[in-house]
């Protein structure tokens, strides 16, 4: 009796491993997007949830104090100030990092002392970073200060109003014609300089007084004077009122010539810088920790300096709120609750939503 032998292949073929290896490649192909979108997912909450405690923070500074912290804080011969940030550390469980401050300001023998002491004390404190930054702009690149490039960043901005795209003749202050919504000029005079400042925002640290539109020779004082605003103050209603807006993007940035623009990024313990002439009515110049409305979203193009002139570089507080979040740019309101901002949304709309004014709403078609 004989048996016949079969034989079994125990190998793939070259052309089968091809093939699933092609398999492979294309499910991986298919999958690390949404492995990317996930992450990405995470990341934005991470972000939601930072800038929400630094909302809360701020109400229950309010909640105590029965004011909202200011847009910056004096602490060196209203010539510096410290942060919105720095004020509510308390409030975010970082009473060690202000006690830090503290005591680095203590003996202090100048302005530009006290600002390097400042910056070289900003440490990196995680809740103030979207983790969807990159790491250059985690870090400070200001050179405004005058001061050595140190110390952390911090990607949440307080809200200081509706601006101003139109920069009126140096020595005049011009009637807006945006609902009457004041902003300080970009130039006050032939050789006095502050950059424009909304003053309608919840964290503007300045007046919402006004001067008559025919006035040339303004008061100065009148919108010198640093004052918290009050819960009575937001006649808009909590909900309809941006407290905090997220600013954490700034590659790509460049003039109107094409020339790169170095984005005014300071330390995060740093509030208010007065680089111009030592007298009150002009301090600050600078303000670091808050940001005016004045341009839409994720505006990369010459953001800085969308006035008359465009070769301006130094308009710091009107920098474009931004994001690398494909879905917008996080926000925070006065009641605390967080919206992500398309960064297609209407230039005007962004500033009624800014205004503390009570006498437009967000569906108000004229501005």
């Amino acid at each position: 009796m004989s048996y016949r032998q079969t034989s079994r292949r125990t190998a793939f073929t070259l052309v089968e491993l091809l093939v699933v290896i092609a398999i492979i490649g294309i499910l991986v192909g298919m999958l690390l997007p949404a492995v990317q979108q996930v992450r990405e997912a995470a990341r934005n909450a991470n972000c939601q949830s930072n800038i929400r405690n630094v909302a809360l923070a701020s109400l229950n500074f309010e909640a105590v104090k029965q004011r909202y912290p200011a847009g910056t804080t004096d602490v060196f011969e209203s010539e510096l100030g410290t942060s919105i940030l720095v004020s509510i550390l308390p409030q975010l469980e970082q009473q060690a990092v202000a006690d830090i401050l503290t005591d680095a300001l203590v003996g202090a023998t100048g302005v530009a002392e006290a600002t390097d002491r400042l910056a070289d004390n900003a440490a990196e404190v995680p809740i103030f970073i979207c983790p969807s930054s990159t790491q250059s702009d985690q870090l400070s690149n200001d050179t405004i200060l005058n001061t050595n490039i140190n110390g952390a960043a911090a990607h949440y901005y307080g809200v200081a109003g509706p601006g101003d795209d139109i920069n009126p003749a140096p020595g005049t202050f011009a009637d807006f014609p945006q609902n009457d919504y004041f902003t300080l000029p970009e130039t006050q005079g032939a050789t006095d300089a502050r950059f424009r400042v909304g003053m309608e925002g919840i964290f503007s640290p300045f007046t919402s007084a006004r001067q008559s539109a025919a006035a040339d020779n303004i008061n100065l004082s009148e919108y010198s004077l640093k004052r918290s605003k009050t819960s009575s103050d937001l006649r808009d209603g909590t909900s309809n009122t941006l407290m905090f807006g997220e600013m954490s993007r700034s590659e790509g940035v460049r003039s109107g010539d094409g020339t790169p623009i170095t984005t005014h990024r300071t330390a995060w313990t740093i509030g208010s810088k007065d680089d111009g002439p030592t007298t009150g009515q002009y301090s600050p110049d600078h303000l670091y920790g808050v940001n005016a409305f004045v341009v839409g979203l994720n505006e990369r193009e010459n953001y800085l300096a969308r006035a008359n002139d465009p070769s301006s570089s130094g308009s710091v507080n009107s920098q474009s709120f931004s994001s690398n979040h494909s879905g917008g740019v996080n926000f925070a309101y006065a009641d605390g609750h967080i919206n992500t901002l398309d960064a297609e949304i209407e230039e005007n709309l962004l500033k009624r939503l800014s205004s503390i004014a009570g006498s437009e709403s967000a569906s108000d078609q004229g501005f």
